[in-house]
């Protein structure tokens, strides 16, 4: 990895940080930080060679600058903010790497809005810029590992969705106890008998529209359900009506009881309640 040629100056916390520092210190406070990046971080216990970099200033001003800005270690001096911002700088890279490659693999696919909550979640940005704990510098590596990952996670899902069709396949068709698989049977077509047996059938549908009816109209009962059909299929018959699909029966059904229990609620010259408007109108999507 070629060094990087800056360092973030921050131009006010240097300016507070250095106000009661004289010029030549301020002058000498700057080279070592210069030396510091340049030398990988880490300034030498050598004051003579230290005041021939600091060109102008004594011996005494460098170790004073030493003691007051920099910690001593055993391999040498270094400033812990200067050490902290390279760092930083450092991992910003590969992370901006990784994190692009990542967000252009995401747009690429066509990934439905949970698949994509899961993959970002699942994204764990230094697996693919560190290896045994040293930071990755290639950015060619960082995106094949990215690339990889992906395709891994995308492969599972896939495949996952694939087992859960394959089990819901295994389960269509079955249908409850007294009651038809749902499958073909709403798009087929019934005569007005075969039909009043198949809704005598969908347990679940009567006992879903008597629960949704009943928040209009709290007296509503199954026995009024039945009551309801019976009106309605002498209706359609009297209209030549002789085939007709489940589903198509349903949804007329839903539209014609609606307007029935309205009228029931509605009293003359008043309009029904806000709260059975509301009602009236998340009931219209039944059927």
């Amino acid at each position: 990895m070629t060094k990087d040629p800056a360092f973030l100056f921050y131009s006010k916390d240097f300016y507070e940080g250095t106000r009661m520092m004289l010029p030549e210190e301020r002058a000498c406070y700057i080279d070592l930080l210069i030396y510091q990046h340049q030398h990988d971080g880490i300034i030498p216990n050598d004051l003579r060679r230290l005041t021939m970099y600091c060109s102008g200033c004594s011996a005494e001003v460098v170790e004073r600058v030493l003691n007051h800005k920099f910690e001593q270690t055993a391999d040498g001096w270094f400033n812990h903010k200067l050490d902290h911002l390279v760092n930083e700088r450092s991992t910003g890279k590969p992370k901006k790497i990784a994190s692009a490659c990542f967000a252009g693999l995401i747009s690429s696919r066509n990934l439905t809005k949970s698949q994509t909550i899961k993959i970002k979640k699942s994204f764990q940005i230094l697996d693919f810029i560190e290896e045994n704990g040293k930071l990755i510098s290639d950015e060619s590596i960082i995106k094949s590992r990215v690339r990889e990952w992906f395709t891994k996670m995308v492969d599972q899902m896939v495949d996952n969705l694939a087992i859960a069709n394959a089990n819901a396949s295994k389960e269509k068709g079955k249908g409850g106890v007294g009651e038809k698989p749902v499958s073909d049977d709403r798009e087929k077509y019934y005569s007005l008998t075969e039909l009043k047996a198949e809704v005598k059938n969908q347990f679940s549908w009567r006992e879903s529209m008597c629960r949704n009816y009943r928040e209009m109209d709290k007296s509503f009962t199954p026995k009024t359900l039945e009551t309801y059909l019976e009106e309605f299929f002498k209706l359609i018959s009297g209209d030549g009506d002789t085939e007709r699909t489940l589903k198509d029966f349903q949804k007329h059904f839903n539209r014609w009881a609606l307007k029935e229990i309205q009228k029931g609620l509605k009293r003359p010259g008043q309009e029904l309640k806000g709260m059975d408007k509301d009602v009236m109108k998340k009931l219209e999507k039944y059927g």
